[in-house]
């Protein structure tokens, strides 16, 4: 089982064959019976960008992705209060809610997300995502 929190993601997906902790920050190929938590796809990153490729028996909890969905494929897990903005990436998703990128810099849309000891809350004026407190 695989346990990621508190992550800024924002390497390519080829670099890693499935993650066993995120020391050097990466994207998730594949994730099976994991937690993955407080977590985001860096804006960087290529448009369409996928945070998950693959998932199964798994958790993602308060996960945003400002680029592309969240998860490509998943089996038997939850994603719990996670967001993609989905004017960058129109459509539905198996995993998160899709928002407007309006919607995504706005605080009251990140259900039960700890702003005070965990993210940096986003804001309108200068458009600006979460961010997580205390990332190098």
């Amino acid at each position: 089982a695989y346990r990621v929190q508190n992550s800024v993601l924002d390497k390519v997906c080829g670099l890693l064959k499935s993650v066993s902790s995120l020391d050097n920050y990466g994207f998730i190929c594949i994730a099976a019976s994991s937690v993955i938590k407080n977590s985001y796809l860096s804006e960087g990153s290529y448009p369409g960008t996928f945070f998950i490729r693959s998932l199964s028996d798994s958790v993602v909890e308060n996960v945003y992705n400002p680029v592309g969905k969240i998860v490509n494929s998943m089996s038997g897990s939850n994603c719990i209060h996670s967001y993609y903005d989905n004017t960058t990436s129109p459509g539905t998703s198996s995993c998160g809610e899709g928002k407007p990128t309006q919607e995504m810099l706005q605080q009251s849309t990140y259900e039960d997300w700890d702003f005070t000891n965990v993210w940096i809350p986003p804001s309108v004026d200068p458009p600006a995502y979460p961010r997580l407190r205390n990332m190098p």
